[in-house]
């Protein structure tokens, strides 16, 4: 019994040894989903932009999961320019109103997102124009190739940028005969003349908007030929501390999903309405 016993485990050793033995060898897999989340190491996450940011703003950075309200009216906004990338940036109508309000105030915001809600388009076009001379909406490319980027405050164009990266463009569409909006300025275009990156004067505050996000991931920040993107991207907001928010990003969406679900089910409990 004893020696049956001992060839058992001695199998279970031998077959745990060939498993490490082919793990150890065998190249990492990655995941290329895009995330943009702060703790995700993997090529589209955002762990090393919030390393860099910590290491060189030279303002200070910090980092937050709260929305826009929270932030505004808790004050943490009034001395700080704020950075949000995400898969989608969908603001409720409160949290707009409240982004409006510090932009008016002087406050500066640079949102990447790959979609951007009506309701934020809406709210700007209400503030500041009947019409809004841009539609945003997302050209898609699955070609492979590399593309350059010109940035209106930057002597030489940025090459070598992967067009699966910078795939989504804002479509310009002059929708009136007079363009009333005159203070909306495209501060990034692609090497086919599209709107990359625009800039929104909304009272003493600028509010930019970038339809690249992938071009702040892990991948990117540590690619030679990407990261000038970042820099020259973000130049705008230097002179002020930096708050970027993730609550807009996947993390808190599905918290949000899980929050609503449990609501619902309270009320359509009569003796818990």
């Amino acid at each position: 019994m004893m020696k049956r016993n001992i060839l058992f485990v001695g199998i279970l050793l031998l077959l745990f040894g060939i498993m490490y033995y082919n793990n150890a060898n065998k190249p990492p897999d990655f995941i290329w989903r895009a995330t943009y989340s702060t703790e995700d190491k993997q090529p589209y996450g955002c762990f090393v932009l919030d390393e860099m940011l910590v290491a060189s703003w030279e303002e200070a950075y910090c980092h937050s999961y709260d929305n826009i309200s929270d932030l505004y009216t808790s004050d943490e906004l009034d001395s700080s320019n704020l950075l949000v990338v995400c898969n989608s940036f969908s603001p409720s109508e409160y949290q707009v109103e409240h982004l409006l309000e510090y932009l008016e105030n002087g406050g500066r915001a640079f949102i990447a997102a790959e979609y951007f809600s009506p309701l934020i388009l809406d709210s700007l076009d209400l503030l500041i124009a009947k019409e809004f001379p841009f539609n945003f909406t997302i050209d898609l490319s699955n070609e492979y190739q590399t593309v350059s980027v010109d940035f209106s405050n930057a002597s030489d164009s940025l090459t070598g940028i992967p067009i699966s990266m910078v795939s989504a463009h804002f479509v310009e569409q002059n929708t009136s005969s007079k363009n009333i909006f005159g203070n909306l300025t495209v501060i990034a275009r692609d090497e086919k003349d599209n709107p990359l990156i625009v800039e929104v004067v909304i009272g003493k505050g600028r509010l930019y908007a970038c339809s690249t996000p992938m071009l702040f991931t892990n991948y990117a920040v540590l690619n030679d030929s990407i990261n000038p993107f970042l820099r020259t991207a973000l130049s705008p907001l230097q002179q002020k501390p930096l708050l970027r928010t993730e609550y807009y990003g996947e993390r808190n969406n599905k918290q949000s999903k899980k929050s609503a679900s449990l609501l619902r089910y309270l009320l359509s409990q009569p003796s818990l309405q």
